[in-house]
């Protein structure tokens, strides 16, 4: 039977391997944030593991949230497909925690985004807020109750839109929502709700989800089946779907045994040795939401895939301990083939960890900076201008206390591009068969020696999270990609061969 992994191990046989020395080229950044057209406030505000960033109109450039947790407005910045942003007038005041964005379905280019509302220790249950934008006009309108999420509400802390219904309904994302535990009941009520196929939904329980220190979450899929695992943290768990609408604990079975689970903020899924599955790294806390964690240092993990289980590849690949981190996001941000990580540090300068291609990372500091009195939230790698380099969105300011509190920032990637430094983009539309949205669908990237994974969804999840369509691979020296394929969540595959680097090659529906 054609699989993708299939495809993705008979590329691995015919290509035999052969060393290739990664040049020690380092990305350089700039804060562009007022000359993109950002207004940080004056007054410092809190972040809550933000930013959020999709398409909201769907034309082909990144679109802005931005959450300052119960501390102001939430804002939301229209891309001008010039490099700058536009403030929209839309703006909502809640006890916001994530804001996370998705499709609808294949048939419409309208796009959604949800609000997790914090609900007063448990004592006033709050349903989430779901927006829905119109691409053409990019008007934003309040669809709650229209859409049918009015009917189930908790301490509200992330969500994401994904498929639980097994194959049903897979052309129509699903949504789960993971809660706080409620005081002084504390009994966790973690619950999902059904795309009806109509824009609507119906709410369902997953309690065989509930945990009473999980409150966050991200998605990966652990066996390459196509069916997306849940990942949920500070106490690291994953969950496989035996159903739909309920979930069984894996966790035993792919996680290392004995690896300390405590204290994790963040997690990013990525392809960091090129070998056709995605690895896991785990960004881990003792600062913050986490300071009452007993303990002494919580030290990141990076967690290597090997046919469906996780080893701890740490100490291998060179990943510093001793940190406080407090976000995590991934990308090749010098354009050489090789996935880098960037992780977000709750009090000392952040973190880039360029990949060597040897399965190791070296570490490089200062290369994008912080006030002294601002504390570290989160950030998210994307092409914002389009130019063939990886940006970085960076969410500053501490969770609870103002005096320690920030604003967003751009950094503008000034990597030289140049014969060595080659790229290409690839934009995922909706299946040409109208079987699945670009959600979570997987792009490989073949060029010569060089195989490089990646997924439509987020670079890195803490509370809120992105969904890109367009994903960004380096080429290094290579001129083209000999191969493109695009699976989607409904396993129809594309393919486009000989694709010249330089430029954004489109696959499926716009």
């Amino acid at each position: 039977m054609f699989t993708f992994r299939t495809v993705c191990f008979c590329l691995l046989c015919l290509l035999p391997f052969v060393p290739f020395t990664v040049a020690q080229i380092k990305p350089k950044f700039a804060d562009v944030t007022h000359r993109v057209g950002l207004n940080p406030r004056k007054p410092r505000l809190k972040k809550y593991g933000g930013p959020t960033i999709a398409d909201l109109d769907r034309d082909g450039h990144p679109d802005l949230i931005f959450c300052h947790h119960d501390a102001g407005y939430a804002d939301l910045y229209f891309n001008n497909r010039d490099g700058t942003f536009s403030q929209s007038q839309w703006r909502v005041w809640r006890d916001t925690h994530g804001i996370i964005p998705g499709p609808i379905s294949p048939y419409t280019r309208a796009m959604r985004f949800v609000m997790t509302v914090g609900g007063s220790f448990g004592r006033r249950p709050t349903t989430p807020i779901m927006f829905q934008v119109d691409p053409n006009t990019r008007q934003i309108t309040d669809i709650t109750a229209l859409a049918g999420l009015d009917k189930q509400g908790g301490r509200g802390r992330t969500a994401f839109f994904v498929n639980i219904s097994a194959r049903k309904h897979i052309a129509f994302p699903d949504l789960i929502f993971l809660n706080a535990q409620p005081k002084p009941t504390r009994a966790l009520d973690n619950f999902a709700y059904e795309a009806r196929g109509n824009g609507r939904y119906k709410p369902r329980s997953i309690n065989d989800l509930a945990s009473d220190t999980n409150w966050y979450g991200a998605l990966t899929d652990v066996d390459s089946d196509g069916v997306m695992e849940v990942v949920t943290y500070w106490k690291l768990r994953v969950w496989r779907m035996n159903k739909p609408y309920s979930f069984v604990e894996i966790s035993d079975k792919v996680l290392p045994p004995g690896i300390d689970r405590n204290g994790v903020v963040a997690v990013a899924e990525l392809d960091y040795d090129n070998d056709g599955d995605f690895d896991l790294y785990v960004a881990r806390t003792k600062s913050g939401d986490l300071k009452w964690q007993r303990g002494n240092v919580f030290n990141d993990y990076l967690l290597e895939n090997r046919n469906g289980r996780y080893v701890d590849v740490t100490r291998n690949a060179r990943i510093p301990p001793a940190t406080t981190s407090r976000g995590v996001t991934v990308g090749d941000f010098n354009n050489d083939g090789y996935i880098d990580i960037l992780v977000t540090q709750y009090q000392a300068a952040d973190i880039m960890l360029l990949n060597n291609a040897d399965g190791t990372f070296r570490r490089v500091d200062g290369l994008i900076w912080r006030p002294k009195n601002v504390r570290g939230d989160n950030a998210l790698a994307v092409d914002y201008d389009s130019d063939g380099r990886l940006d970085l969105v960076s969410s500053q300011g501490d969770q609870h206390q103002v005096k320690y509190g920030g604003h967003y920032r751009i950094f503008r990637n000034l990597l030289p591009l140049s014969w060595r430094t080659r790229f290409l983009a690839v934009r995922v539309g909706n299946a040409p068969n109208f079987s699945a949205t670009p959600l979570h669908a997987t792009v490989l990237v073949v060029a010569g020696k060089l195989r490089m994974l990646r997924r439509i969804g987020s670079p890195g999840s803490a509370v809120s999270r992105a969904y890109l369509e367009t994903v960004h691979f380096g080429l290094g020296r290579r001129k083209k990609a000999d191969r493109i394929f695009v699976k989607y969540a409904s396993g129809f595959v594309l393919l486009k061969r000989n694709v010249f680097h330089g430029q954004t090659v489109v696959f499926g529906r716009l």
